[in-house]
């Protein structure tokens, strides 16, 4: 005979629970009705056990899910550690900080409107000169239309006024300060696509610093007067890995089909010219490097979404600071072997403002430059009809000895060409 198993106090009541139902039953029952096996309504031992059974496999059940819980937190600790390690990764942090830098680029140099007209307003002082200009345009990029009159000044004098009008690949200048009829050039007109190029410099860098190991630590940076906490983010470029770096890059940008096709059109070369300029700016970095020995970026971000604080370029003799406040952008150049440093501020807002300090020596130079620009979208631009154009390259000798006399004999460009 089996030995039964040990019921614990829970177990005990439950059962007792049932019994004491069971015999209730079996009091309503006829005794003349029962039988050796007892009224149907009496729990015999099988089903006792199977009432047992359904009690030890709930609590296999409940047991069961506090394991699969714990193991369910620690997949979801272990992502998030992942993705916390990953996203605040000195490179991971750097590549994305170059993202947001090109997607800028790319959007302020990318038109709002395929067809649009507009104004802008330039005003530049330096010291206690000031230059103007003002331009008024309708503009087609997909056509390649372009109908603008610019109007400038030097010190509030009239400096030159003219019409610049564009259709396709001619361009025509207009300006009774310099001839009464249009002056014909080439002009090689293409529909940059800003996008192509901004992300094919893009996929450069990242290629460039693929093989890199890029160092992190938190830093405390002065801003404003303020003590800010932020991670640093620091690449090494050196004689060692230069040449690496560089190869990478220019393998990315040449392998590019669409930004070789953009830069032959837009600069109207040939591909193997292209190649020829992208070498020339290479060993152009290469040279820099080895007069430098060594250059370090760094980028500083702060917060859980490292929002971008600081950009540091930093050679032997030259130094690059950028930084980015909530309203505006202070910036510093230095140049030791040439004695220059530039610093100043940018504002952005409704205009763009930059402002700053020219330093060379024990000389000191002032400078602004705000720029004003609105533009709408229209329907189309109305094309002109030019009558009486000439090719620059087939100007009659009478015709330059013209412009080169109304040029000086306009005070304002004397004072600009002879006494700056």
């Amino acid at each position: 005979m089996k030995k039964k198993e040990e019921l614990n106090k829970d177990e005990k009541i439950e059962i007792k629970a049932d019994v004491k139902d069971a015999l209730g039953k079996a009091k309503k029952a006829s005794i003349d009705k029962i039988n050796e096996t007892g009224p149907d309504d009496v729990l015999n031992q099988n089903e006792i056990d199977k009432l047992m059974d359904k009690k030890n496999k709930s609590k296999e059940k409940d047991s069961i899910k506090p394991v699969i819980i714990t193991i369910v937190l620690i997949v979801l600790i272990a992502l998030s550690g992942l993705y916390i390690y990953f996203s605040n990764n000195p490179k991971t942090i750097f590549v994305k900080a170059i993202d947001k830098t090109f997607n800028k680029i790319e959007k302020s140099i990318t038109p709002k409107y395929d067809t649009a007209k507009g104004s802008a307003e330039f005003d530049m002082t330096f010291d206690k000169d000031k230059i103007n200009a003002n331009i008024y345009y309708e503009s087609d990029i997909k056509k390649g239309l372009l109908n603008a009159d610019i109007k400038t000044t030097y010190n509030d004098e009239q400096l030159i006024d003219l019409n610049l009008y564009n259709e396709t690949d001619t361009a025509y200048i207009y300006s009774e300060d310099l001839l009464n009829k249009y002056i014909e050039f080439e002009s090689n007109y293409t529909d940059v696509d800003g996008k192509i190029i901004t992300n094919a410099l893009n996929e450069a860098f990242k290629a460039a610093i693929s093989g890199e190991k890029l160092n992190g630590a938190k830093k405390q940076i002065k801003i404003d007067g303020k003590m800010v906490k932020t991670y640093k983010s620091s690449l090494t470029i050196n004689e060692t890995n230069i040449d690496r770096m560089t190869d990478s890059a220019f393998k990315s940008l040449i392998n590019n089909d669409k930004f070789m096709n953009q830069m032959s059109k837009t600069f109207n070369l040939s591909q193997t010219e292209v190649n020829g300029k992208i070498t020339d700016v290479i060993n152009h970095l290469r040279k820099q490097v080895q007069e430098n020995q060594v250059i370090n970026i760094n980028i500083y971000t702060k917060g859980a979404r490292q929002s971008f604080v600081m950009f540091e370029i930093i050679g032997a003799d030259r130094k690059i600071n950028i930084t980015k406040t909530d309203d505006k952008i202070t910036y510093t150049v230095t140049d030791k072997n040439n004695n220059k440093q530039i610093e100043g501020e940018i504002l952005i807002g409704n205009s763009t403002e930059i402002n700053g300090t020219y330093k060379k020596g024990s000389t000191t130079h002032l400078f602004n430059i705000t720029i004003k620009s609105n533009a709408e979208k229209i329907k189309e631009v109305t094309k002109k009809e030019i009558k009486d154009s000439t090719k620059y390259n087939e100007l009659s000798d009478s015709e330059k000895l013209e412009m080169t006399f109304k040029l000086f004999a306009n005070p304002a460009i004397t004072k600009l060409l002879i006494f700056n």
